[in-house]
């Protein structure tokens, strides 16, 4: 705020002070919420903003893009391929017989004002003709009609056979199927040979059997003498089996004379003859293992025998 003494050119100016100090904290409160709504306006401002940029963005894609929400491209090479509905030289649908027009159905027009009939050129109904050359890809059924029927099968029809607008409907014969059809015949060629290899492998097999039924009777007679020829030795190995477990049962008090410990040979026998019975009979069944122990035990003998003497004399 300023004043002025006039004439004198002299002025004063007083600043009122908005940040004065409140003492109640409700007061401080109420700047602080203001500062906090002033800056939320301010973002809110910059989303506005950002919002209606990308809106005039979108605007200008849209515009575009107009070309691509058109309606379904037309393919005029399958529009040249579909049949005229009558030929040059032909007699039109107006001259081949009277055209008559049959209402069916309990109205005798649509909400939109459409003639619901049936269209008879001569004898052909022509629904049906139009549905059968591949004309109609569908129609509007509000009820149950006489004709209905006929123009199901003549749509069903015209879808089978690939006519009309159906032609693009055609499965197209493509390399891959071609070399399909080349490979199952290749394999059927494949598996009339294999029969023949078959076959001939049988007949060699049959040859190769016949010759082996000759030779078996030989082989039998040589294994018959080698067999005469082994048996002598088995009776031979029995009786070496034996006399180690008979050893095994002498070793400990052999040791004993001596004076000497042996290493498992004391562990391995009973004092009772029942219990040396049955150990002999387990040992004979494990003389792959009793005998390398005789063996270990009798060269220990010895070793331990032969430094005794050498001692003995030093």
């Amino acid at each position: 705020m300023t004043a002025s003494i006039p004439g004198t050119g002299l002025s004063y100016s007083k600043y009122s002070s908005s940040g004065k100090r409140h003492r109640s904290t409700a007061y401080q409160y109420q700047r602080e919420l203001d500062r906090q709504q002033r800056e939320h306006e301010k973002l809110q401002q910059l989303e506005q903003n950002k919002l209606e940029v990308q809106l005039f963005e979108n605007r200008l894609q849209m515009i575009k893009a107009i070309h691509q929400e058109c309606d379904e491209p037309v393919h005029l090479p399958e529009v040249a391929d579909t049949p005229a509905p009558f030929n040059s030289g032909e007699k039109g649908l107006n001259q081949k017989g009277n055209i008559s027009l049959q209402p069916d159905g309990g109205t005798l027009y649509d909400k939109y004002g459409r003639l619901l009939a049936w269209v008879w050129v001569g004898n052909t109904l022509q629904q049906e003709a139009i549905t059968k050359a591949g004309l109609v890809e569908d129609f509007y059924d509000y009820g149950t009609y006489k004709y209905e029927n006929r123009i199901q099968q003549a749509m069903e029809y015209a879808r089978k056979n690939y006519i009309g607008m159906y032609q693009s409907n055609k499965p197209k014969v493509t390399k891959k199927t071609t070399e399909k059809n080349d490979e199952t015949k290749k394999t059927t060629v494949k598996k009339v040979s294999l029969k023949k290899e078959d076959t001939d492998n049988k007949k060699k097999t049959e040859t190769v059997a016949a010759v082996k039924k000759e030779s078996k009777p030989k082989e039998l007679a040589s294994s018959s003498t080698n067999k005469t020829a082994e048996e002598p030795s088995s009776p031979f190995w029995t009786f070496l089996v034996f006399l180690f477990v008979l050893l095994l049962f002498f070793l400990p008090r052999l040791f004993r004379r001596y004076g000497l410990k042996p290493l498992l040979a004391h562990r391995l026998v009973a004092k009772r003859v029942i219990w040396n019975i049955i150990l002999a009979i387990i040992y004979l069944c494990l003389f792959f293992i009793i005998v390398p122990l005789v063996w270990i035990e009798l060269i220990r003998i010895i070793i331990l025998l032969v430094k005794r003497n050498s001692t003995a004399k030093a």
